[in-house]
């Protein structure tokens, strides 16, 4: 017993010693030094210059890495515009009035701006001219519009139908009216309207996402899959 506590008196002492040692710098006694490297400076924000508009950004960007452009919507010294960023240093290329969701056909040099109640306008990606606007139902805040990078194809959407646009004639090619289940509580409540959008240019697939449940404080989302040639539905999953 005498032997064990001996042993700990050992163990506790050079604990001891070495806690000092690294207090003190180490063997030589001198003060540890910390490195100033080791310390983060801030990085002061520098003051806007006089007269530099101030900008706001307030949506997905689009990216056309050919024109080294971006887009957004967003604002202007306050003021909603659809924002025109240099992809090399953010400067504010341009801003334009035509506001909405937003998708880019950066191939073709088009933009696609949902207006919802205003309807949908395609622009030329460069100079912002309006080419044509295409009347869709009445609604507010749409979902984004997305574009068949192979074909150039756009679909915009409103409530759960899905609108198959041909941009170089404005026209509407196909309207396809989706049929996902939509209760509230345990009562039918039609069909769900689109939420989200998203297309797979790759693999020629069209993701749409739906609330199909909805009894505070429980929601469900449903993710489907269409195929973004004949829009015939590939596969679905609930996102409890």
């Amino acid at each position: 017993m005498k032997r064990l506590h001996g042993s700990l008196a050992l163990i506790v002492l050079l604990s001891l010693s070495a806690c000092s040692l690294l207090r003190l710098g180490g063997l030589g006694g001198e003060p540890a030094v910390r490195s100033e490297s080791a310390v983060p400076l801030p990085t002061a924000t520098g003051a806007p210059s006089s007269g530099a508009p101030q900008v706001a950004i307030l949506s997905p960007l689009q990216i056309d890495s050919r024109h080294g452009r971006l887009y957004a919507t967003g604002q202007v010294n306050g003021l909603p515009k659809l924002l025109v960023l240099s992809a090399a240093d953010g400067r504010l290329l341009a801003a334009w009035d035509t506001l909405g969701q937003l998708a880019l056909d950066a191939a073709r040099n088009r933009l696609v701006v949902d207006g919802g109640r205003q309807g949908l306008s395609l622009l030329d990606a460069t100079t912002g001219e309006v080419a044509a606007v295409v009347a869709l139902p009445a609604q507010d805040g749409p979902p984004a519009p997305q574009i068949d990078a192979e074909t150039g194809l756009v679909y915009a959407f409103r409530q759960a139908t899905i609108y198959t646009i041909d941009p170089a004639t404005a026209a509407i090619l196909e309207t396809t009216p989706l049929s996902v289940a939509h209760p509230v509580g345990d009562e039918p409540a039609g069909d769900a309207p689109i939420y989200q959008t998203a297309y797979d240019a790759t693999a020629g697939r069209l993701y749409l996402s739906f609330i199909t449940y909805n009894c505070i404080p429980w929601v469900t989302m449903t993710l489907v899959a269409y195929d973004g040639r004949d829009l015939t539905e590939t596969g679905r999953h609930d996102l409890a």
